[in-house]
């Protein structure tokens, strides 16, 4: 009886055959008929060291399978600084077998990710385009806020709150404000308040006719300087 589960162990080692994922349950069957000889008989299974080496394959595979699980739990909550992640966990992901593949339990973490990172990526690429906005380029800056903010404009109050690059564009809006609601003129620094960041304050000299028309009116009281607005 003995001979006969050392002639079992030694088939069922030979039919393993090559190690995929997939050979957990021939392994463990060969392993526990091995274990369960006395070492006389242990002594006789002659391919034991197949065992040994295809114990130690499938390990390596599961932790090929878990190192790409644990990348993708490692994405964490999605936001536009999460291209690096993603990248990684597809690229770990890719590089596995069919079989390897199927044992991956957290698949659509990553598939989910790399759906809102697409969404995030192209606001914040647009607003990292906008350059440091002065008086020489207000106007092309302008052009590159407002597609930057019709963007953003068009994501989830909760895809908003990801967007890690939006003091950029909020400063950028601010500064072509400052920029355009004031002029100088004669020395004098006029600005208003209350319009529109992209709205630019025009001021200019009136028209003698309008000119010599409020004179007239404002009488003895003197008139300091009269622009159009």
């Amino acid at each position: 009886k003995d001979y006969n589960t050392v002639i079992n162990v030694i088939d069922l080692i030979d039919n393993i055959g090559e190690v995929d994922i997939n050979s957990q349950e021939a392994i463990s069957k060969a392993r526990t008929t091995y274990d369960g000889l006395n070492e006389d008989f242990k002594a006789l299974v002659n391919n034991y060291d197949k065992l040994i080496e295809a114990e130690k394959s499938l390990d390596s595979l599961k932790l090929t399978v878990q190192q790409v699980i644990d990348l993708i739990d490692a994405i964490g909550e999605v936001n536009s600084d999460s291209g690096e992640a993603i990248t990684t966990a597809r690229m770990a992901y890719d590089n596995l077998s069919e079989d390897l593949k199927e044992k991956i339990t957290n698949y659509d973490l990553l598939t989910e990710a790399e759906k809102e990172y697409a969404a995030l990526k192209e606001v914040a690429t647009l607003i990292e385009a906008i350059p440091e906005v002065n008086k020489d380029n207000v106007k092309e800056s302008a052009l590159k806020i407002q597609k930057a903010l019709e963007a953003y404009n068009t994501l989830t109050e909760e895809q908003r709150s990801k967007i890690t690059n939006i003091s950029k564009l909020n400063d950028a809006i601010k500064t072509t404000a400052e920029i355009n609601h004031s002029v100088n003129i004669d020395g004098n620094q006029i600005s208003v308040e209350g319009l529109e960041w992209n709205i630019k304050l025009v001021i200019e000299d009136i028209s003698d006719e309008a000119r010599e028309t409020l004179t007239k009116e404002a009488g003895d009281k003197g008139i300091l300087a009269l622009y159009d607005i």
